[in-house]
């Protein structure tokens, strides 16, 4: 805890502790990209699984028991075909919730470009844990920028002649790196916002 002190100025070291994903399913290279979302009384947890930091990573889903807090996390599954794929989201799009990811420029041909969608759930629920592979349901129809552009969809309700509906962004990043020299990899490039040309009926969320 900062206390008084203002974050925003100066150089400060925050303790912190490892989330038990950190071991779900077991030890790996590394984990990132992590998003929780409180769907049915649990939390799902959308992260990336790496065995190799550069060169084997996929999309990752962890999910607690009903009425856990968000430390009780159990594997689900993950994309083990993929081995350049991040940006794991979960997104409730036309009523239902899905995960969502971006598959890389290093993945091979047949993959790349394509934003892949799971199921909240394993293909093959009996396998053991470090065999469990998210259910695929399909592509996401939309640009995809180089690198491995995360797809972050956002539902905004609107209004057509008096009826409630909904159109959907997205909002994203390509891979042009910026002052590479100072910065390193990371920056992520240019910023994108793309617009579907469908709207749905109804609103995503209801408006608080």
């Amino acid at each position: 805890m900062l206390g008084s002190v203002g974050p925003l100025r100066g150089v400060h070291i925050l303790t912190g502790k490892k989330h038990p994903v950190n071991a779900v399913p077991f030890p790996t290279e590394g984990k990132w990209d992590p998003g929780l979302t409180r769907i049915g009384g649990r939390w799902y947890l959308s992260y990336v699984i790496a065995l190799d930091l550069f060169t084997d990573f996929q999309p990752a889903l962890a999910r607690s028991p009903v009425g856990a807090d968000h430390t009780e996390q159990r594997f689900v599954g993950a994309d083990w075909g993929k081995r350049a794929t991040e940006g794991s989201i979960i997104q409730k799009l036309g009523g239902e919730w899905r995960l969502f990811a971006s598959a890389g420029d290093d993945e091979p041909a047949e993959f790349q470009g394509r934003y892949p969608i799971y199921f909240l759930e394993a293909a093959n629920p009996d396998a053991a844990d470090a065999d469990q592979r998210l259910a695929f349901d399909g592509y996401l129809d939309a640009p995809h920028p180089t690198n491995i552009p995360h797809p972050m969809i956002v539902p905004i309700p609107i209004r057509r002649d008096g009826r409630r509906r909904t159109k959907y962004i997205m909002i994203t990043f390509n891979g042009d790196q910026y002052y590479i020299e100072r910065l390193g990899y990371g920056t992520h490039g240019d910023f994108y916002v793309m617009q579907a040309d469908q709207t749905v009926a109804g609103w995503e969320f209801p408006l608080r």
